[in-house]
């Protein structure tokens, strides 16, 4: 429908965004993408969530904490360097060195069989207004209750990225009992990258040890 100011045929002029003042809605992307598959039908089991999501909590190896360390400290310092009001003037990209996180061809077995559930397909990954994109090809989720997942990608090698996914926001607990049998079961830590910090093990008081840059 048109008002009676309208020309007939012409709509509202273009607008004009200078590039510079768009922001970026989060500090950090993983500079990596997931390899994908297509999506003939979506089940109710199926991990679905946005593909900027992709790597944002991750698990790593024990024996890299010092390299991951310095990497959020790279983060925080660009984070602080690039925030805009309620966004950031540019996005920091994390590269790691490729490592796997559980080694060997029962990897994702073994990883099923710590926190007691079956492992379903990869996540499906989104972008837009729910428009997808593909699932994630070689990839696995593990529900550990609530709407908390772990997810990553799996081979002959191993299992070579492990991350979870919180979709609501009093599930975090949830996240603990998982974290705790894989920290004690295969000396894995988890780093969150938006908040910043790296939970690093489960002390003598049952808390959780967590260090921020």
């Amino acid at each position: 429908m048109t008002s009676g100011n309208d020309t007939a045929g012409a709509g509202n002029p273009p607008m004009m965004i200078d590039p510079t003042a768009i922001l970026f809605s989060m500090p950090t992307l993983a500079n990596d993408t997931a390899p994908l598959e297509p999506v003939e039908r979506l089940a109710p089991s199926d991990l679905v969530f946005h593909e900027d999501e992709w790597r944002q909590a991750e698990y790593f190896q024990r024996a890299r904490l010092d390299e991951l360390k310095h990497k959020l400290a790279e983060l925080k310092a660009f984070v602080e360097a690039h925030r805009q009001g309620a966004g950031w003037r540019d996005i920091y990209m994390r590269e790691l060195s490729p490592e796997a996180v559980i080694v060997g061809p029962t990897a994702l077995v073994e990883l099923a069989g710590k926190l007691g559930v079956a492992a379903n397909p990869g996540p499906v990954l989104f972008t837009g207004v729910k428009s997808l994109v593909g699932r994630a090809a070689g990839g696995f989720s593990l529900p550990v209750g609530g709407d908390v997942s772990l997810y990553g990608l799996s081979g002959d090698a191993g299992v070579s990225i492990l991350g979870s996914h919180v979709a609501g926001a009093d599930d975090d607990g949830i996240l603990v009992k998982p974290f705790a049998a894989l920290s004690a079961g295969f000396e894995l830590v988890l780093v969150d990258w938006r908040s910043q910090m790296i939970l690093i093990g489960v002390n003598e008081h049952g808390r959780i040890d967590v260090w921020k840059p």
